[in-house]
């Protein structure tokens, strides 16, 4: 079973998606920190020093080389402009269950307005994530699953694993 977990920034996917690994007994891999661990380097400095792009091209190297190979039990969180390149929202909608975290975009403002750890949103966090949203809501709303990680708590966690075994089961 593959769990890729999607959304704008700030929505949770990481810590929900540890959370979710450990409930599912299945390893967790964020595709960052993995991307960060191979390189070196933090995400921003891929960005300062190669761009967006080159940074893009190691998510899709990442994905074929690891994560499509794997026969592992995997939650993913991925970067929020992850599926949003090189048809990654397909390649990924093919290889498992593709669950998108949303927040209202009060909430993600207020988590990520002064972030410096979001390379695409370091000027007005506002108006950036509003065009991210417009941007990427259809990829997004392609997922498997919709949830609001609002008020996130164990019943929710509860419910989301019973679900995704639901469907890994058919």
């Amino acid at each position: 079973m593959k769990i890729y977990l999607i959304g704008l920034s700030g929505t949770g996917k990481s810590r929900i998606g540890k959370q979710l690994a450990k409930r599912l007994n299945c390893n967790f891999v964020d595709t960052d920190a993995e991307i960060e661990r191979i390189t070196g380097k933090s995400i921003e400095q891929i960005f300062e020093q190669e761009g967006e792009s080159a940074f893009r091209r190691m998510e899709l190297r990442f994905f074929e080389t690891t994560l499509k190979p794997s026969n592992n039990d995997l939650v993913i969180s991925t970067g929020g402009g992850f599926p949003c390149f090189h048809n990654l929202i397909n390649e990924i909608l093919e290889d498992g269950t593709v669950v998108h975290f949303s927040l209202p975009q009060k909430i993600l403002i207020s988590r990520l307005n002064n972030s410096y750890r979001r390379p695409l949103l370091s000027g007005n966090a506002e108006l950036e994530l509003k065009q991210q949203w417009e941007a990427r809501k259809h990829l997004y709303s392609q997922a498997h699953i919709e949830l609001s990680t609002m008020d996130w708590d164990k019943t929710k966690l509860e419910s989301l694993a019973e679900r995704l075994l639901q469907i890994s089961s058919v």
